[in-house]
């Protein structure tokens, strides 16, 4: 009977140590699923955030190696300082709040000629921010004025107008003056002037451009 109480108090004293040394362990397996699921979190977190940078870097406009297309695009951010020094073909809004240095060319890509018929006060329609007219040869007497309207549907009555003759074969359209000199949404006049003293007539290749106003 002692001997088997004996046995008791040492199979006690054998497996008690063994059970409490295991129980502040953790499971391995726990631990490795605990590392998988936060490595899954932390790469939904960086998957998001690539998402947010995509969505906040199309808003500015998306740009390739010698275009760049914005919704709107501001000189202070990154996408326009860096690209800025090379030569840009920009489609859209521009937006710039400061002052904007070119050192080359600035100007519409596109353009469009058109030619008047009849004489010149007949209406032409020219739907181009920029273009040419060509007029007919009607005369003009010396000091005289006439004009004639431009039916566009680029241009606004916030827009501003500027035009200018160019020689058409002959010496003889130095004498004339051309300006803009009513605008209005979808239409803009031009006014021709002989300021010679003599009557003329000839064609004349009128440029014009649009520059796009504040509405404000």
């Amino acid at each position: 009977m002692e001997q088997h109480h004996h046995n008791i108090v040492h199979e006690n004293s054998y497996h008690q140590p063994y059970h409490n040394y295991h129980i502040p362990l953790e499971n391995p397996s726990n631990q490795s699923y605990l590392m998988i699921g936060s490595m899954v979190v932390i790469g939904i977190i960086a998957f998001v955030a690539l998402i947010l940078a995509a969505v906040s870097i199309s808003g500015h406009g998306h740009y390739r190696e010698n275009s760049i297309k914005p919704s709107s695009l501001k000189k202070e951010d990154t996408e326009f300082q860096d690209l800025i020094s090379r030569n840009l073909t920009l489609s859209g809004d521009l937006s710039v709040d400061g002052t904007l240095d070119v050192s080359g060319k600035m100007g519409y890509q596109k353009g469009g000629l058109v030619v008047q018929e009849t004489s010149k006060k007949t209406t032409v329609t020219a739907n181009f921010l920029t273009g040419k007219i060509k007029t007919m040869d009607t005369e003009l007497n010396g000091g005289e004025y006439t004009s004639f309207i431009v039916n566009n549907n680029k241009v606004t009555k916030d827009d501003i107008v500027l035009v200018s003759h160019c020689a058409e074969g002959s010496q003889e359209t130095n004498a004339y003056d051309c300006i803009a000199t009513y605008v209005d949404n979808g239409s803009f006049r031009i006014a021709i002037h002989n300021n010679s003293e003599g009557k003329l007539s000839n064609y004349l290749r009128i440029n014009f451009i649009i520059i796009k106003g504040a509405t404000k």
